[in-house]
């Protein structure tokens, strides 16, 4: 998790729960009124009711303060990926996905940082940390398929998740299509055919 990386910048203090909580529910306050480009420490400071340090001993940035807070309930929203079925497991993953972006802040706020990603190689590592669990969830679901002979062997997760991720993104970013039941259900459905055993 991106607070783990940034322990050491507390070291010799203990944390406190209730300010990290303070600051993490105040973020996706600030963010969820001013969007990504209008989030500053500064406002997340006053938010909280802490001083900058505070958030500058837990985060050396806003974004990875930012990546804290998009990830703080993620156990909690999405399901269990281990259905007895590759795509099952695939199902459950893109409706936990779209659960964590419709209805909620982070629909407007990862366009931004994506962008900002783009520019910035700190912005960018920082992303690339942050989907580091998505590569690992996806990582799982293709060597459970694998192991049960739904999946071909062989198959890179890497590309599995380019199949999965990309529609979404482009969706999320670009034409702005529903993000619902019936593009999950193509969205797998495309996916297990190039990578299925015996799917048709």
């Amino acid at each position: 998790m991106v607070s783990e990386a940034n322990d050491a910048r507390g070291r010799g203090r203990p944390r406190d729960p209730k300010v990290d909580e303070a600051i993490l529910g105040a973020t996706v306050a600030v963010l969820r009124e001013r969007g990504w480009s209008g989030t500053t420490i500064e406002e997340v400071a006053a938010r909280a009711g802490v001083g900058k340090t505070s958030i500058y001993r837990r985060y050396p940035s806003k974004v990875t303060l930012v990546a804290d807070a998009a990830t703080r309930d993620r156990e909690s929203v999405f399901p269990s990926f281990d259905t007895g079925s590759a795509a099952g497991d695939l199902m459950a993953f893109v409706l936990g996905s779209l659960r964590r972006l419709l209805g909620s802040v982070w629909q407007d706020v990862l366009p931004g940082v994506l962008a900002e990603a783009a520019e910035d190689p700190d912005v960018r590592e920082v992303v690339k940390e942050a989907w580091s669990w998505r590569r690992a969830s996806i990582g799982a679901i293709v060597a459970r398929g694998i192991e049960r002979g739904e999946i071909q062997p062989g198959t890179d997760p890497e590309h599995v998740l380019d199949m999965v991720d990309g529609p979404l993104l482009f969706r999320l970013m670009v034409t702005k299509a529903p993000l619902d039941y019936g593009f999950a259900d193509q969205l797998v459905d495309r996916v297990m055919r190039a990578v299925g055993s015996h799917w048709r």
